[in-house]
């Protein structure tokens, strides 16, 4: 691609992951970022983030370039070697799609250009750095002013879900003239079913303030009083036992093991007090799974009750215990769910939901 020839209208920014391990909004930038090089000559840029890996010298001035399609090249740049890029490629819009905080470079950019900026707002920093007791003072002050001055400079902001707004007003003043609200998406999942003979769900425990799900999650596992198989992907070590429940820990999985877990799991788990929208959630749906998830998290707009799959309040676990029993006696029940939950496949589908960014894009 001869980027002085080339058009450039969208240029993104964020973490580029196109691995197995890739995180919730790390599948949401690659999938944003590959629909848009269908018909768009598109570039990605990225950060030299492994400070264990990369030489600060690389960090201020590196360059790496990786293509990815005829249309599509990633550029994992030092700080000092974004600015020129920009400059060279001048695009319509910078997309801001994860948050990291080398973006602030972009901001410089703005100052002295037209351009707009869109920043996809998967999940509040702030309040989840507070959650997070690991996480270095300094590194939770930086993160506060980053994401900040990008609310602040965006000229548009992408929510996946109404429960993310309203979480983000919490902390800060959202111009509602600046906001769209766009679901993630889905791709390549199967509904087909394994019948198994004990009733099988399963939950992923890393999530951001698991230590609540634990607490609601061994009040569920407390209650229960019949066999049930409960896969969990992540740390088991503070999930009580219960004679009558076998827990199966999974470390860790990949893209197609995961896919393949949720076609052996009756039920999928997502009872979080805190969630903007969990792909997880929409994964498990279009493999035909019944969720059973929070009215706290963003996915609850899309759950109907007994129609494609639950929605409970946070900590509520006697309704959950209801629901189980009621799932585990009623196979007709459980395939009627399966069945409404695998359409979202259809309505989340990734070709579906660009449409949306391209109508954000159109209008600025």
């Amino acid at each position: 691609m001869s980027h002085s020839e080339s058009n450039i209208d969208v240029v993104y920014i964020g973490r580029y992951n196109s691995g197995d391990n890739a995180s919730g909004p790390e599948k949401a930038a690659q999938n944003i970022f590959y629909e848009h090089s269908k018909n768009n000559k598109t570039v990605f840029i990225e950060y030299f983030f492994d400070g264990r890996k990369y030489s600060i010298f690389k960090k201020l001035f590196g360059k790496e370039t990786q293509s990815v399609s005829d249309n599509a090249e990633v550029y994992r740049l030092g700080l000092f070697r974004i600015t020129p890029l920009l400059r060279k490629l001048k695009p319509r819009i910078i997309h801001l799609v994860t948050y990291e905080r080398f973006e602030i470079v972009t901001l410089l950019y703005r100052v002295f250009s037209s351009v707009n900026v869109v920043y996809n707002i998967h999940g509040l920093i702030i309040y989840e750095n507070n959650r997070l007791k690991e996480t270095k003072r300094f590194y939770k002050w930086k993160d506060k002013v980053c994401e900040k001055l990008i609310i602040k400079h965006s000229g548009r902001l992408i929510f996946p879900s109404k429960q993310a707004v309203r979480k983000a007003k919490e902390f800060y003043n959202i111009d509602e003239n600046k906001v769209s609200i766009i679901p993630h998406g889905v791709r390549n999942y199967s509904s087909v079913r394994i019948d198994n003979k004990i009733l099988t769900g399963t939950i992923i425990s890393n999530k951001i303030g698991f230590i609540k799900t634990i607490e609601f999650l061994n009040k569920i596992i407390d209650k229960v009083e019949f066999e049930f198989i409960l896969n969990v992907i992540g740390d088991t070590s503070n999930i009580i036992n219960n004679s009558k429940i076998k827990i199966i820990g999974y470390t860790k999985l990949n893209y197609n093991e995961f896919r393949v877990l949720l076609t052996k799991s009756e039920i999928f788990f997502s009872i979080n007090q805190y969630d903007t929208f969990s792909i997880s959630v929409a994964e498990a749906m279009a493999s035909g799974c019944c969720v059973i998830t929070t009215n706290e998290t963003g996915m609850s707009g899309y759950i109907n009750n007994k129609l494609n799959g639950f929605c409970v309040n946070f900590g509520d676990a006697d309704t959950v215990i209801q629901i189980l029993n009621e799932l585990k006696d009623n196979q007709e029940l459980r395939n009627n769910i399966s069945n409404g939950a695998s359409k979202i496949g259809g309505e989340l589908n990734w070709n579906k939901v660009y449409l949306k960014y391209t109508q954000v894009y159109n209008d600025l």
